[in-house]
């Protein structure tokens, strides 16, 4: 995660998700050896497009029932603010 290829690798496989995707350090190599995972959903504009992604990068033994639905419902928060601003902004 110190390089910004490893964080868009890890945002370009988030954004083949259609909700929130768990990635486990063993299952990841940007985590491997490192005993964390990372808990990621996209946000999305108007249009259905991912223009951003939220969240939590922990230990592998993190609360998942606790931390999955926070990352969905920030991401959807997020997307549908995203959503309302734009619109507002193309009344203008």
């Amino acid at each position: 995660m110190e390089t910004k290829k490893g964080l868009i690798k890890l945002l370009n496989m988030a954004k083949k998700a259609e909700g929130v995707r768990i990635f486990l350090g063993s299952e990841n190599e940007l985590f491997r050896n490192t005993g964390c995972s990372s808990i990621i959903s996209p946000y999305m504009n108007s249009k259905g497009q991912i223009i951003g992604a939220v969240g939590v990068i922990g230990p592998s033994h993190i609360n998942y029932a606790r931390i999955v639905p926070m990352v969905d419902h920030t991401a959807k928060t997020v997307g549908h603010f995203i959503q309302g601003r734009m619109s507002k902004f193309r009344k203008t």
